[in-house]
């Protein structure tokens, strides 16, 4: 696809010759979803819908980076829609922050993580079952060596949007900042210094954990973190 700039530059203003800095992070990321979105370095490429990228202000210097999509976000290509979006979109909003302005919002995952039944391998199941599965089975976590193949894309992220502030939400994503060692339920709202100090990562719970274990009590210390 021609840069629109280079349409602009050289057809309508005239110049032969244009140099763009390397400073338009959104189209960095655009550029970014078109190689990731063809992505074929787990089985999950197999079961997907949609290849569930990123969503957000690449400008604002903070990332929330959850575990995997879910089924609702695999249906409509885009993180946190589904109930864990719904909560997080509250918790954020009585927090005083605007998500679509306030952060960038991504999972370790880009594809969800199909929980296979009945012996099935994931290139058999049929359409109609994929749905059903989809709709009635439990998220579950993304595997190691998920994680590992899909690191790429997530990186390609950070270097992109340089963040000085990553919300990690959940153990999947501590861990991928932090390593093997480490639960969210021991050090949740304690930020910790990564990538020689460049990078604060500040970890809570998953939204959907709080969901499974909701009270107001519960609401109100998700929020306060």
């Amino acid at each position: 696809m021609k840069d629109f700039r280079v349409v602009l530059f050289k057809d309508v203003l005239g110049f032969n010759t244009v140099w763009f800095p390397n400073s338009n992070k959104t189209y960095e990321l655009y550029k970014a979803e078109q190689i990731a979105k063809n992505c074929k370095r787990c089985p999950l490429y197999k079961t997907r819908n949609k290849f569930v990228f990123g969503w957000g202000n690449p400008y604002s210097g903070i990332m929330a980076v959850g575990e995997a999509p879910g089924p609702e976000e695999d249906e409509l290509g885009k993180p946190f829609v589904g109930r864990a979006g719904e909560f997080l979109d509250y918790a954020l909003r009585e927090a005083g922050i605007d998500r679509e302005r306030d952060l960038y919002i991504t999972n370790v995952l880009k594809c969800f993580p199909l929980k296979i039944i009945n012996g099935f391998q994931n290139n058999n199941i049929e359409n109609s079952s994929r749905q059903i599965i989809r709709r009635n089975k439990p998220f579950r976590e993304p595997n190691p060596q998920e994680i590992k193949a899909c690191s790429t894309w997530l990186e390609m992220q950070i270097n992109i949007i340089k963040p000085r502030f990553i919300l990690a939400m959940g153990n999947p994503s501590l861990r991928y900042f932090l390593g093997p060692g480490v639960n969210i339920s021991f050090i949740a709202g304690q930020p910790r210094k990564i990538r020689n100090g460049s990078i604060t990562v500040f970890p809570v719970q998953h939204p959907s954990f709080i969901i499974r274990n909701r009270t107001p009590e519960n609401d109100r210390r998700y929020i306060e973190l």
